[in-house]
């Protein structure tokens, strides 16, 4: 597994930073996701025989489309040009060019694949009367040209989310026509600084200004600032509370059935697979009533599927989640408790019955005690 940081080589785009903990392949035992490894434009992601996830970072050219697409979140790309992109958009429209292929820009990250769609649909709503455009005129010519459709898709699943919460989808793609002749240049300074983590910590500042505080774990980049600006529109145009599709959804929410119980009987299970293999904290075990409560958080979803696969009992069905994703943490399954067979305190039922402090003492999960 790539380590959660990476060297990168001076005067170049740092390579990617992956976060085991919320890669969807990592938490679901080195298997299923390829969805990095089939984007990278370089070959420079692999599987290596053991499963693990792979870096040649001779080969990574930073163009960050593996981070646009990892379905939980887990890839960080060095440098995405949200800070910059920010700054340009309260001045006003703004020409996002790239670095990797030469197309001319105020803004101009390594290559347009790696803008998120979150990110995108984020300051379309934050910014609703400037107009983003994504000069893609060197595509044709540009050695890593093959992602132009995925800079499609993202652009056009954005659009479909600004378009859903009533505003008017300002970002579309140019030809070099259309940048203005005295572009600024693009800031360096998320280029040659840190990696993800602290470019993170200066975007959340930069766009917090205009959108006000939200916090939903430091790997969701994009989410705050995207929730908090479609709930501004929406409080802006009134009207009912509207529901993201599942086709192309940024997140959903759950219907938990009730063939759900808890992961019961499954041997070494410490307690719903669906916890435990939630790369962001979106499913919680917690206690009420005297009961167990499973419970989902839409806000925090990424809507990469990991929990309805590792489900044993086939007990998860996704339905579209509100395009606000306010309802906050929503019960979706009241489960019995039992005492813990080492020191009887008392836990969900299902999985080896011990509890997190007995399993950790004992080192191991033994079926009988």
């Amino acid at each position: 597994m790539i380590g959660s940081r990476l060297v990168s080589v001076p005067g170049e785009t740092p390579p990617p930073r992956v976060r085991a903990a919320h890669c969807r392949r990592h938490r679901a035992g080195n298997a299923g996701c390829r969805a990095c490894v089939l984007v990278c434009p370089t070959e420079a992601l692999w599987i290596d025989a053991a499963g693990g996830l792979r870096l040649q970072e001779i080969d990574c050219v930073g163009c960050g489309a593996c981070a646009s697409v990892c379905p939980s979140q887990a890839i960080e790309a060095a440098d995405t040009a949200s800070g910059d992109l920010a700054e340009a958009l309260r001045r006003g429209d703004v020409t996002v060019g790239c670095r990797y292929g030469g197309a001319d820009g105020g803004v101009r990250p390594p290559c347009l694949a790696g803008l998120h769609p979150e990110q995108v649909a984020g300051l379309m709503l934050a910014f609703p009367e400037r107009r983003i455009a994504l000069n893609v005129a060197r595509c044709g010519a540009c050695d890593i040209g093959r992602l132009r459709p995925l800079i499609e898709a993202q652009l056009a699943q954005a659009r479909a989310y600004v378009a859903l919460a009533g505003a008017e989808p300002r970002a579309a793609l140019v030809g070099e026509a259309a940048v203005p002749a005295d572009s600024p240049s693009m800031s360096r300074r998320a280029l040659f600084g840190a990696l993800r983590q602290e470019t993170a910590k200066l975007v959340t500042g930069t766009i917090a200004k205009a959108l006000g505080p939200a916090a939903l774990g430091e790997h969701l980049a994009h989410r705050a600032a995207l929730l908090t600006a479609v709930r501004r529109q929406l409080a802006a145009r009134g009207g009912e509370p509207l529901e993201l599709p599942l086709l192309g959804a940024f997140y959903v929410d759950w219907e938990v059935h009730e063939r759900c119980d808890g992961c019961a009987g499954d041997a070494g299970a410490n307690g719903p697979r669906c916890v435990a293999a939630c790369p962001s904290g979106a499913w919680r075990l917690g206690r009420a009533g005297g009961r167990a409560v499973l419970s989902h958080d839409s806000a925090r979803c990424t809507a990469c599927g990991l929990c309805e696969e590792v489900c044993p009992r086939n007990a998860l069905s996704a339905r579209p989640a509100p395009l606000a994703a306010d309802a906050g943490r929503l019960p979706k399954r009241a489960l019995p408790l039992v005492r813990c067979r080492g020191c009887h305190a008392a836990i969900a039922a299902g999985g080896d019955g011990l509890c997190p402090n007995c399993r950790k003492r004992l080192g191991a999960w033994p079926a009988e005690r």
